[in-house]
């Protein structure tokens, strides 16, 4: 049982340690380069334009539903308006 354990496979290798055959281009051209910097700047801005670009619409769709919902009890308890309408 314990040869289990001390043997690597293919599998585990890949979860620790990626060959440079499997990197992204532009990472391997970043590294052979010193640029790591350059990389990590790259991937902050991505990441924050990405959180932009869903966070504007999931922020949208949550206050929206809460307006509508606010309206359709408000019509309801002051003007008797059905819920549906």
């Amino acid at each position: 049982m314990s040869n289990l354990w001390k043997k690597k496979s293919w599998f585990g290798m890949m979860l620790f340690e990626i060959p440079d055959t499997q990197k992204s281009v532009t990472e391997r051209i970043c590294r052979k380069r010193g640029k790591e910097k350059m990389s990590q700047i790259f991937g902050a801005i991505m990441l924050g334009v990405m959180g932009i670009l869903g966070g504007l619409p999931t922020l949208y769709l949550c206050v929206s539903l809460v307006v509508v919902l606010a309206q359709k009890i408000y019509g309801k308890v002051v003007h008797g308006k059905s819920l549906y309408a």
